[in-house]
C-alpha cells in the first residue's frame, strides 16, 4: 500500500570498473543490463545502483 518509489535523483550509482559515481542518464542507453540508462563518463561501463551502505 505504502510501496515508496526512490526517484532516479535519489539513487547512486557506481561505476563497476573504474568506482567512480560520475554519469549522465539517457532514454537511449537503456537496456536490460543497464535498466536506468546511467553510463560512467570516464570508462563508459553501465553503471549499476550503489549499495546503501556504502553510502
Amino acid at each position: 500500500m505504502w510501496g515508496f518509489k526512490i526517484s532516479l535523483a535519489a539513487r547512486r550509482f557506481r561505476c563497476p570498473g573504474c568506482q567512480r559515481s560520475q554519469h549522465p542518464v539517457s532514454a537511449f542507453d537503456r537496456c536490460n543490463s543497464n535498466p536506468y540508462g546511467a553510463t560512467c563518463i570516464f570508462c563508459k561501463s553501465a553503471m549499476i545502483l550503489a549499495d546503501i551502505s556504502e553510502r
